[in-house]
């Protein structure tokens, strides 16, 4: 579903670039995604079971504190890409905020994979060898 939102936000923002001939509209869809992701998780700390837990649950048993740390740490970074991409547009050429763009994203991923796992490793409340589990 993210992928959709991701596609359609990306459409929309191109079109409006087209029509009024304007880059800035494409340049800060990273930034309007960004945030919708951290308003997103942000919500999904108000349902029960979180968001988080109720979709990542199945594979990472964590406690209840550590489902609430996991939600702020990905607004964090969230908001943290946002802010990035904002610096790159506004600081530098297109051609190498075209450059941060096609690559960004494996190194935001990354951050949140290495941080959802130093999360998971420090609020786990699952058995110790996950095999048994199973």
């Amino acid at each position: 579903m993210a992928g959709h939102f991701d596609l359609a936000l990306t459409v929309v923002m191109l079109i409006a670039g087209l029509i009024f001939d304007d880059t800035t509209f494409v340049k800060v869809s990273n930034t309007v995604g960004s945030l919708a992701f951290a308003a997103i998780i942000a919500a999904g700390l108000l349902m029960r079971p979180n968001l988080l837990k109720r979709t990542l649950g199945y594979k990472i048993h964590m406690s209840d504190p550590g489902w609430v740390t996991l939600h702020w740490v990905w607004i964090g970074i969230s908001v943290m890409r946002a802010g990035a991409n904002e610096v790159m547009w506004r600081g530098f050429s297109d051609e190498v905020w075209a450059v941060y763009n096609g690559l960004s994203d494996f190194g935001w991923i990354g951050v949140m994979v290495v941080a959802t796992s130093v999360i998971a490793h420090m609020f786990w409340n699952g058995p110790e060898d996950e095999s048994v589990a199973g």
